[in-house]
Formats: structure tokens, sequence, C-alpha cells
């Protein structure tokens, strides 16, 4: 007999051919037409417009439509059509029952990524807004069944609100989705797809009955700052260069303990007309307006609560570097410090005498300060560390 948890995804795909098993209770729709023939090969059924319910998983399948065969310690489909959900799928092939082995295919031009999302809630951290064209195979005894299955896209939006509520809405495309199902466990061994001119990565795992486990990992390269920065508002127009991040979430399904940790970083790019920047620039009697960077990052960990906390983040430019570890609580508050690090370049520049600028700038060839940051991220409060050595 096969566990529930073993069984509960391969029942989905296949419960047209289990429609047939003593295992399942099963009740056809009133609409259904089934015709039965007697042969020497099988016992052949022909189902139209049949609906089957099956106690272990929540979702009914309907408009189930083909034919179905009691072979020798198996049950064959001959291209049967069902829906699950909002979706169409074709089943081929054959189910064993008490011995041998699976040989099941099924497919689909489109299947609606929301209802992969209720198959597998692990992946109910973001949206997708396609279909998708499926490729499945099942095989293995009936006491160990292992699913390996291929989605493909061409593309579609992305929401991705979990770690940022303004990502919605972002074009993506050649999107690709491969994960397996064994022993009670979906294994997502890549979602990948094109986004911001750069290549978004995912993979994880998810266990049904240790929700709290799921981790999910994520990677993107080369992404288009600028194009990332004009989701959001308060930062638009400010930032380009390149993206590069990858990170791990734990807790995915629950908001309240859902946590993430790993490394973020922007190179070869501006800054412009950030208001730390002028305030810090200030504290260094010399305003930056606009910055241009070779290296911006760092690692950062957001906690339960939704508290930030970064190490080590760095800002590596020719006039100008700083590195900062701090904490922004989940009320935007900012409690951090700055080590500064500034070309006499930078500070001449404020000297109006051209004559006496390039003296200083030859005499002083870099300013060291420690600094507190304070206040709040819309707000933030930089002061001089008195404390400094």
């Amino acid at each position: 007999m096969i566990t529930k948890n073993k069984k509960i995804f391969t029942e989905v795909l296949i419960a047209a051919a289990l429609l047939l098993s003593s295992n399942f209770p099963a009740a056809a729709a009133d609409t259904a037409e089934i015709k039965s023939a007697v042969s020497q090969a099988a016992y052949v059924s022909e189902f139209k417009d049949a609906s089957i319910n099956i106690a272990q998983i929540k979702f009914p399948l309907t408009a189930i439509n083909g034919k179905v065969k009691m072979l020798n310690g198996a049950t064959g489909l001959e291209k049967v059509t069902f829906k699950l959900l909002g979706s169409i799928f074709e089943a081929d092939g054959t189910v064993a029952r008490d011995c041998g082995e699976h040989n099941l295919r099924v497919s689909s031009q489109a299947v609606k990524f929301a209802d992969v999302q209720k198959l597998i809630p692990a992946l109910a951290a973001f949206d997708i807004k396609s279909d998708f064209k499926l490729a499945c195979e099942v095989k293995g005894p009936p006491s160990s069944p292992v699913l390996n299955a291929q989605l493909e896209s061409a593309g579609g939006n992305f929401d991705f609100t979990k770690l940022a509520g303004e990502l919605k809405g972002v074009d993506i495309s050649g999107i690709k989705l491969n994960f397996s199902y064994a022993s009670g466990k979906y294994d997502i061994q890549s979602l990948s797809f094109k986004a911001l001119e750069g290549s978004v990565k995912l993979r994880g795992a998810y266990d049904p009955d240790k929700t709290a486990e799921t981790v999910l990992e994520f990677q993107a390269d080369k992404i288009d700052a600028a194009k990332l920065a004009s989701y959001f508002e308060k930062y638009s127009g400010k930032i380009t260069g390149s993206l590069q991040t990858k990170f791990s979430m734990q807790n995915v399904l629950d908001d309240d303990l859902m946590s993430a940790s790993g490394n973020i970083n922007f190179q070869n790019g501006v800054l412009k007309d950030f208001d730390f920047l002028k305030k810090l620039g200030d504290r260094l009697k010399s305003p930056v307006e606009k910055l241009d960077y070779d290296f911006i990052g760092g690692d950062f960990m957001l906690a339960k609560g939704k508290q930030l906390d970064f190490k080590d983040f760095r800002v590596d430019s020719k006039i100008l570097k700083l590195k900062t570890s701090g904490v922004i609580g989940a009320d935007k508050k900012v409690a951090a410090r700055i080590f500064a690090q500034a070309e006499g370049a930078l500070l001449g520049n404020k000297i109006k005498n051209k004559k006496l600028a390039s003296i200083f700038k030859k005499a002083v060839s870099e300013v060291k300060l420690n600094f507190i940051v304070g206040g709040t991220v819309d707000d933030p409060k930089i002061e001089l560390d008195m404390g400094q050595r």
C-alpha cells in the first residue's frame, strides 16, 4: 500500500488510471458515460465527461475522457484527458497496481502557474502570470514512485512581493521549471528565466509534512540596476550598474517566520541624488551629488520580524570608500557605523582657488573618519564618532 505522502502528487496526475483501482473510492459525475468491452487482452472502459474524487487529495479531476485498459498487474491509459483545477492534461502509458513499475507520461499545453502553486505551496513565495507547457514522467514501483517534470513558457509577468512589494509585473522570458517528486518530497531542481537584461534562478526542497523546513535558494546575475530601480519610486533614476545576488529563504510559507540571508552587490555604475551620500558628504565638508562606483555590496540577513542586519557592506570608488555594518529595524530605524576613506581629490573639489585646490589634493592623499548612523531609512542622521582612535 502506497503511503499517503508518497502518492499524493502521483495520484493527482494518474488519478484517471486509479479510477479502476480498488485502493481508491471514486464517484463518476452524473453526466459520465462509460462504455465497456471484454477482449482477450484486456478489460476496456471508455470514459466521457467523467469526474473523480479521491479522499487523499484536495482537488477533483473532471472532464475525464479516453480509454482505460485493465492489463495483467497494471492499468493502461490511451490518450486519457482530464481537467485538474484550471488546467487540461493528457495521459498515456501504464500504471502498476501491486507489482511491476509505473511507466506513465502526462503532458499539457497550458498549465496555469496558479495551479502549480496549489500543488506545490512552496512556490507561493512569488507568482508568474503565465501558462506552461508540461512534460512529465512517472516511473518506479508502486511503493516508491518517482515523478520528473519539466514546465516551459515563452514569457509572462513576475511578482516577488515576499521580499519587495514593489516587484510586480516584471516582464520575464525563457521560463523553465524542472522538479521531481519522490519519497513524499518535492525537489525544485531549477526555476530559471530571463529578466531585466539578466538571469534569475531558483531551487529548493519542499516536504508537505515539514513545511517549516522549506528552503528556497535564489540567484540573480547581471540584472540591470536602473531597470530594477524603476520599480521603486524612491530609487528610480538614481542608480545604474549591474546587480548580482544570491540568498536563501527559510519558512517561506509563513509571513511572520520567513527569513532570508545571503549576499548582494552592484558593480560598475553611478549613484546620484542619494540623500544619505549628500549628508555624509556634508560631514566630509564635500557633499557628494554623484558617485561613480566600482563596487557596492556585502552580506545581509533578514530576520524574523523583518529586521535587516548587514555586515561589512562596502562602497568602492576612486574618490570615496565606505565600509558599514549595522541593523535596520522593522520600523525602519537605523543603527550602524561607517568607516569612510575620502581621497584628497574629493575634499579639494570644494576649494574655489584652483591653485590652492591642486596643492591640497597633492598634500592630502586621504582622510579617514568613523561615523555613527541613526535616524531612519528615510531620514538618516550621521554624526562623527568622537570615540574613534
